[in-house]
């Protein structure tokens, strides 16, 4: 399990998600921006509506990169303990 906020996935926001994977922090990121209805998250979700399949892409592969370096919840709370 990982952790990551709106803020590390490109949102406006240190709104926290814990995922199993990559591809359900993706999802619960998706459906944090669209149930939030401020301004700045209107606008990310604008963003995202307008993506094009390489725009998606690219996102996506950003996105990796950061779920693989971020630790998982786990190593976390041990390494604070």
């Amino acid at each position: 399990m990982k952790t990551m906020t709106c803020k590390d996935m490109g949102g406006p926001c240190e709104t926290s998600m814990t995922a199993a994977t990559a591809e359900e922090m993706i999802a619960m990121g998706g459906a944090h921006v669209h149930a939030t209805e401020d301004d700045a998250h209107k606008a990310i979700a604008a963003d995202m509506a307008a993506m094009t399949p390489e725009s998606s892409q690219a996102w996506n592969d950003e996105f990796s990169k950061k779920w693989d370096a971020t630790a998982d919840a786990e190593t976390a709370t041990e390494a604070t303990a």
